[in-house]
């Protein structure tokens, strides 16, 4: 119960105020939530498309083959 002041028109506007302000404040956190929620799932990795990771590994094999190359050579 809200008693600021002698005027019960007063105090019940002031109530009426306050409540208003929590249920806003209350939607803003809500939306906050949900934003962070959405954001998140938008920035969980995803897995890499199959032509990708062939092209990652075939340059991989290719730089592999180089280094060997550079290794000593047997006479």
């Amino acid at each position: 119960m809200v008693q600021d002041s002698r005027s019960q028109a007063q105090n019940r506007r002031l109530a009426r105020e306050r409540l208003l302000d929590a249920v806003e404040q209350a939607e803003q956190k809500r939306r906050a939530a949900e934003i962070a929620q959405r954001e998140k799932a938008r920035r969980r990795r995803s897995a890499r498309p199959a032509a990708l990771k062939r092209r990652i590994l075939e340059s991989k094999r290719k730089r592999s083959v180089l280094k060997k190359q550079r290794g000593k050579i047997d006479m």
